[in-house]
């Protein structure tokens, strides 16, 4: 299972900062803009059957855990306890500042029977160099291109007039022309693995 600190060694290598010049803390944070920048084209999927159908009830609060993301489907049980799930379009979902719930228009099933919420949801940010990265290995290098853009943009070491890409003891410094050329390809880059690697919303999007 992929982490952050595997990003973080990739990113190293890449900008050749093993003494991390650039604060650790600051990479994972141009990471997680990577991460936010990557919804809603890649996601992961999150499910929560909480929710139960009560007497003379028609508004539910959907959990906290669908509040950033988009609501795909919404079930119900057949019966209950069942625990055999019937597609639901009957409803509405309603989005709050701070959180959002559905309104259904009719009575979907028997009185107890649970909702199944099936949400896309933006990956996780990472906390610190330990953190799980939960989206699909397809786009584990998205991340590091998105950072690698913003850390080629910034100076890793002041020069007189020049600042340089690399923060190993060279010589040659490049002007600030290069430096953006080197800023906007990797920028480029995530753009079009974005494009080719974007996933398309599960199945079964409620009205």
């Amino acid at each position: 299972m992929s982490t952050c600190s595997d990003m973080l060694s990739d990113l190293n290598d890449r900008i050749d900062d093993v003494a991390n010049v650039i604060p650790e803390a600051t990479k994972i944070k141009y990471l997680n803009h990577g991460l936010r920048a990557m919804w809603p084209k890649i996601y992961r999927t999150v499910q929560d059957t909480s929710l139960v159908l009560a007497v003379d009830d028609f508004e539910y609060t959907i959990p906290a855990a669908h509040n950033n993301g988009h609501v795909v489907r919404l079930e119900v049980e057949t019966g209950v306890t069942t625990n055999i799930w019937s597609h639901l379009d009957d409803f509405e979902v309603v989005n709050l500042n701070t959180s959002k719930y559905f309104r259904l228009r009719s009575v979907p099933a028997v009185y107890g029977s649970r909702f199944r919420v099936t949400s896309a949801v933006p990956l996780t940010e990472f906390t610190a160099a330990g953190s799980t990265y939960d989206g699909p290995d397809i786009a584990f290098e998205l991340p590091i291109w998105y950072a690698l853009g913003v850390v080629s943009g910034r100076r890793l070491e002041n020069r007189i007039d020049y600042t340089r890409y690399s923060t190993t003891v060279a010589q040659n410094g490049v002007d600030i022309n290069e430096v953006m050329n080197a800023s906007q390809f990797a920028y480029a880059q995530f753009e079009l693995l974005l494009e080719r690697f974007a996933m398309p919303l599960p199945a079964g999007y409620g009205a």
